[in-house]
Order: structure tokens, then C-alpha cells, then sequence
């Protein structure tokens, strides 16, 4: 009788040990950022994060996606480019307060998390707690991938410091809310099982299950999500043509998952969007940019050095995987065509930066796992580990200091540790939203505030609120920042 375990059950106890670790590993990671979250960061934040909160409180009570917080956005942008004297003529009218926001955007994944709030849970938390999740899962998910490809925890534990230290990603985990963030987590998971059904097309129905699901809810999003699904099965289709086409089924499920989406986004954009900012995709803009790009001399090629450094690391070790790399690679080329005035390159805690990374990170942790292919087809299997070791530290040093020199970059491992106390700071919002709770129950109101300030006031339910100066001759209150003292609000 053999005293060993025998070696599928040895397999079967090491992956149940990587399932359990990384399990945990989420659930922690995902108190600790909503904790830091909501103490530090939403506060502080502005227009964007209060408006998909309201979004969500008015689909929650069948208003539709409608946000006078959001629309005022649109109120604000014609007269950022004007001089002085055509700022003091304006009459800062406020024209789309009850303007449905699916004109601008197709954000339908509001109503299954309007769901939740109908059902009684609060709408900060229900929006905070989505997209820490799918942040946190983009992150996880991959380091998974890497320790149960590897048969090593440590090793996953690695690359999830590597993409801690990204700062696509750790900028835009505490930057404003938006619904752009939660592509982060629906494109992984669509990533994940549309990879394992290519490499693996015996695979259980759960994996096809699940990358149904996921992708459903990427095209729910957004419409530029919805584009962003349909293009990456195009892509899968194109360069992994050869193994799809041998079984017929699979690659009937890959177009259907590439053609009803992009047949959406077609229609969406034909009948419904009227955005300000489809001008920046226009082709003479596109050329414009092309122009731009390649003068030395010019502020948009310096931004675009800037994104190519930063996407290197891990377009680097998505390449290892030279077909699925590839397709990774191509969907951050959008960011250096379009100009959104050098957000698109540069402002990491934008949601201009959001279509690519979960890409690039769940790109090169399949990249990773192709590097040990290629160390065991070459014989060599004893050096795998010390070479991915080695790499993974080259990346991680790379993100390092890249990260060291971005705002944000040391609150991820500062949300992440438990005896960092965490301070909230809403100056002296918390008595104003007091004062304003009152009379806000004793009818509508209309109020023209400072956006920094809104993230305090969502939760009046029956204001209606204008982005300062909008709408300052026409509402019931106002709410500036007291210049005087710099940090405090005037009502």
C-alpha cells in the first residue's frame, strides 16, 4: 500500500487551497477598499460619483435614467470656453435637469442595480459596493489565474502586487464613480471563460453559462462597453479562427456574442446618442490627432509617451500569448486617436482609461501562464518558477515607479492595511445637509451648488440640483465654498 496521496488528489487539495486563499484574499480586499472608500474618498469627490448614485435612486423610484446632478454636467460645458464679458452676460440657465441621460449614454445596467434599492438598500452603498467589487475582482481574478496556472499562491500573490502598483488601475480605484468602472469586472470574467473554452472546449456549461451572463451585463452598461464586447469577440474569431472553426458550436456562441452587440451599438447611435463629444471620433479629428501624435514638439505626443510607458509592463507580458496579446494590445489604441483635452492619456482616475485595463491585466496574466508553456516545451521546467519570479519583479519595479509618482498610488496599500486609521472629511457639509434634510422633506427644491459638495447632499430625495453657477437666478439656495476660510461652505 502506497503512502502517498495519489496525484490527482494531491492536485485536487492544491487547488482547493489556491480557491480558498484568493477567495479570501477578495473578501478581504473588498472590505478594506469600501471601507477606505466611504470614509475617504467619496466625500471628497464631485459631480460624477453623486450623479450615478442619484441615477440609481431615480430608476429605483421609476423615474427613469434621469439626474439633474449628471445633466448639469451639460449645462456647465458651454460655458467653460467662454471669455469674461460673455460670462457675465449668461443667464446660467438650467435646460436639462429632467433630460433622460440615455441620450448621452446607455447606461441600462441601472436598472439591475436599481433593483437592490427598491428592495431596501441604500443607494450610496449600493453603487460604491458595485464598483469596488468589479475594481477588486479585475484585480483578484487574474492573480487567480497565474497561482492556480502555476500551482503557486505566492506567485499570484505577486502579480496582484504587480496590478496594485498599476496606476490604470490603483488611480482609478478610489477616483470618482462611474459606470464605466464596472467593464472592469464583466470583461474579466468574459475573458476568463471565453479563454477557457478556447483552450478547453469540453468545458463545463457553467463556463459558457457565465460568459453569457457576463457578457449581457458589459453591453448593459454602456454603449461603448457594448463595443468593446463585440470587438473583442471579432478578434477571437479572426486570430484563433483555426481551432474555432473545429467545433462549430463554440464559434456559432463567439458570433452571435461579436454581432448583437455591435448590431445594438449601431442602432443605439442611429436613433438615441446625442453626445456633445462625438465630434472626438469624428476622422478629421482622428487625423488631427494622428498629426499631433507625430510632432516631437506638441503636448499630445509627451501625454502619449506617457500612456505607452505606462501600458508597457503589461502589454509586455500579455505578448507572451502572441494571438490573444495582440488582441489585448489593440484596445488601447483608441486612447492615443482620441483627444478628451489629454484626459484620455494622462488623468488615470478618469473613466476615459476603463475600456482597456481589465485587457491588459487579465492579458498578461494569460501571457504569464504561456511563459511556462514555453519553459516546459523547452525542457527546462526546473527554472520555470525563478523565471516568472523574475519577470513579474522587472513589471513590479516598472509599476513602482511609475505608481510612486501618481497622487494616488500608496492609498491601495493604505486602504489594504488595517491599522492605518482612516479620517473622513466632509469640512462642514454634514450640518448644511442636516439644515437642507429638513426643508428638503418639506418639498422640492431647487439649489445651485458647488459640485464638490454634492456627494454630501445626494440622499435629498426631492431636490433638484444645479452644478454653480447654473441655474443661480432661478433656485432656492445656494451652496459655495466660503473663499474666505477656503475649506468651508456657505448656504
Amino acid at each position: 500500500m502506497m503512502s502517498l496521496l495519489p496525484s490527482d488528489f494531491q492536485t485536487r487539495i492544491v487547488n482547493r487551497g489556491i480557491e480558498l486563499s484568493f477567495s479570501l484574499i477578495f473578501c478581504y480586499l473588498f472590505f478594506c477598499f469600501y471601507f477606505y472608500f466611504t470614509k475617504a474618498a467619496f466625500p471628497l469627490h464631485d459631480i460624477d460619483s453623486a450623479g450615478m448614485v442619484q441615477l440609481l435612486q431615480n430608476v429605483a423610484k421609476g423615474n427613469g435614467l434621469v439626474s439633474s446632478i449628471f445633466s448639469s454636467i451639460y449645462d456647465l460645458l458651454p460655458l467653460l470656453p467662454t471669455n469674461v464679458a460673455d460670462f457675465e452676460k449668461s443667464m446660467f440657465s438650467s435646460v436639462h435637469s429632467e433630460t433622460s441621460v440615455f441620450q448621452w449614454h446607455a447606461y441600462l445596467i441601472a436598472y439591475p442595480l436599481a433593483v437592490f434599492i427598491i428592495m431596501g438598500a441604500d443607494a450610496t452603498i449600493v453603487t460604491i459596493s458595485a464598483v469596488i467589487a468589479s475594481m477588486t475582482f479585475c484585480a483578484v481574478a487574474p492573480a487567480y489565474w497565474v497561482a492556480k496556472k502555476n500551482d503557486n499562491t505566492l506567485l499570484g500573490i505577486l502579480f496582484l502586487i504587480c496590478a496594485f502598483n498599476w496606476v490604470p488601475w490603483n488611480n482609478a480605484l478610489f477616483g470618482q464613480l462611474y459606470f464605466d468602472r464596472l467593464f472592469l469586472g464583466t470583461q474579466t470574467l468574459l475573458i476568463f471563460t471565453s479563454f477557457t473554452l478556447l483552450i478547453s472546449p469540453n468545458s463545463h456549461r457553467a463556463v459558457s453559462g457565465l460568459m453569457w451572463l457576463s457578457a449581457i451585463a458589459g453591453c448593459l452598461i454602456s454603449e461603448r462597453t457594448s463595443l468593446m464586447v463585440g470587438c473583442y469577440f471579432i478578434g477571437l474569431i479572426i486570430l484563433f479562427w483555426r481551432p474555432l472553426v473545429k467545433n462549430r458550436a463554440q464559434l456559432f456562441q463567439f458570433g452571435m456574442l461579436a454581432v448583437i452587440p455591435l448590431i445594438w451599438v449601431l442602432s443605439y447611435t442611429k436613433l438615441y446618442y446625442d453626445s456633445p463629444y462625438a465630434a472626438t471620433t469624428s476622422l478629421t479629428t482622428i487625423f488631427h490627432n494622428i498629426t499631433n501624435f507625430l510632432d516631437p514638439s506638441s503636448k499630445y505626443f509627451t501625454d502619449s509617451i506617457t500612456l505607452f510607458l505606462t501600458v508597457l509592463p503589461f502589454c509586455f507580458l500579455a505578448m507572451f500569448n502572441l494571438r490573444f496579446g495582440l488582441i489585448c494590445i489593440l484596445t488601447v489604441i483608441p486612447n492615443f486617436l482620441i483627444s478628451v483635452a489629454g484626459a484620455e492619456k494622462i488623468a488615470f482616475t478618469t473613466h476615459y482609461h476603463m475600456m482597456y485595463v481589465p485587457f491588459l491585466i487579465a492579458g498578461a496574466a494569460i501571457g504569464l501562464s504561456s511563459i511556462n508553456k514555453w519553459i516546459k516545451r523547452d525542457g527546462r521546467s526546473k527554472s520555470k518558477k525563478s523565471i516568472v519570479v523574475m519577470v513579474l519583479l522587472l513589471v513590479g519595479a516598472w509599476n513602482l515607479f511609475l505608481s510612486n509618482k501618481s497622487w494616488s498610488g500608496g492609498q491601495v496599500f493604505e486602504a489594504a492595511n488595517p491599522f492605518v486609521t482612516v479620517l473622513t472629511q466632509t469640512k462642514n457639509l454634514d450640518e448644511i445637509a442636516v439644515t437642507l434634510k429638513d426643508l428638503d422633506a418639506a418639498g422640492a427644491l431647487n439649489i445651485s451648488a458647488h459640485s464638490s459638495a454634492m456627494p454630501a447632499l445626494v440622499n435629498l430625495e426631492n431636490t433638484i440640483f444645479s452644478a454653480f453657477p447654473v441655474g443661480i437666478y432661478d433656485v432656492d439656495y445656494l451652496l459655495v465654498q466660503h473663499i474666505a476660510k477656503e475649506s468651508d461652505y456657505r448656504l
